[in-house]
């Protein structure tokens, strides 16, 4: 399905896919503000950045078994979400990727997930999470607004298992703000905040 391809139609309310089609390429549905309903057949393999931007009556989706890929701000602002389920063979969320999704309370990620993308899962209101092990990489910020987390399984601290200085401490996958109370900001001056309120 082609670039822009059904970009901010008013009209829309529900679409199902054809099994022919194997990407939801960049931009395919942004900003259909009124649709509701999407079929996504099985041969559907990527969806593209900014693929699903602010469809924010969006229902749940299912995502195919056989996707690999979640584009960079794919489902931004799909509100109507309450659950997500990410197949065992998609291996990358791109950045922002999920992001202000902000009624999600249920989500399972697949086994053969690699990547999480830099603010993926921003807002979400999941207590429980679980990271697989197949992740090597996690971005800056991915759980950043995540106040309601009670319960988090991750493979490692920080962005990856090899990752340095300020990307090597926990709160880098929450977000952080720069301390200049000396008159300079650096990468050792990186400071993270974390919502306590959950933690006993």
């Amino acid at each position: 399905l082609g670039s822009y391809a059904m970009y901010n139609c008013d009209a829309l309310r529900y679409i199902e896919i054809p099994n022919g089609v194997t990407l939801i390429s960049n931009y395919a549905f942004y900003d259909c503000d009124v649709l509701t309903n999407v079929k996504l057949h099985s041969n559907v393999t990527n969806i593209g950045d900014y693929a699903f931007y602010s469809c924010g009556k969006l229902k749940n989706v299912d995502l195919p078994e056989k996707l690999k890929t979640v584009g960079e701000h794919a489902f931004v602002a799909c509100q109507s979400f309450t659950s997500i389920s990410i197949p065992d063979t998609v291996t990358e969320i791109g950045d922002y990727g999920f992001n202000n999704c902000q009624n999600v309370t249920s989500v399972k990620l697949g086994s053969s997930l690699k990547t999480i993308g830099a603010f993926a899962f921003v807002n979400w209101k999941v207590e429980e999470l679980i990271i697989p092990n197949s992740v090597t990489s996690i971005g800056e910020g991915a759980l950043y607004g995540c106040n309601s987390l009670k319960e988090l399984s991750i493979p490692f601290v920080g962005q990856s298992r090899t990752a340095t200085y300020y990307k090597a401490v926990f709160g880098y996958i929450f977000g952080y703000e720069e301390d200049s109370s000396n008159g300079f900001s650096n990468d050792s001056e990186k400071c993270y905040y974390l919502n306590t309120s959950n933690y006993e």
